[in-house]
């Protein structure tokens, strides 16, 4: 994600036919960066549009005991988007 402008809005990747093994690998990516409590939450949030700050702010609002440490959601993304499942968004 170092090609990406700070605020970029993401949302999953329109080639995304079968969403039950997306939601699979979001929850084993999530695992792999310490977020699997948090993975099936971005993949909702990720049908439409959202940037990081309004991934790490929903996020919170939903369970702050479990809220991502920082640069954990950041990676987390990074990881998606490496891998196809999330993309810029159009409107970005």
């Amino acid at each position: 994600m170092q090609n990406t402008t700070p605020g970029a809005a993401f949302v999953r990747s329109s080639t995304l036919n079968d969403h039950g093994r997306a939601k699979t690998l979001f929850g084993l990516i999530g695992q792999h960066c310490g977020l699997a409590d948090a993975a099936p939450r971005v993949y909702e949030l990720l049908e439409t549009p959202q940037t990081l700050a309004t991934l790490e702010r929903a996020i919170a609002d939903d369970d702050t005991q479990n809220s991502p440490a920082a640069g954990g959601l950041e990676s987390f993304l990074a990881e998606l988007y490496r891998r196809d499942l999330i993309e810029l968004s159009p409107d970005s």
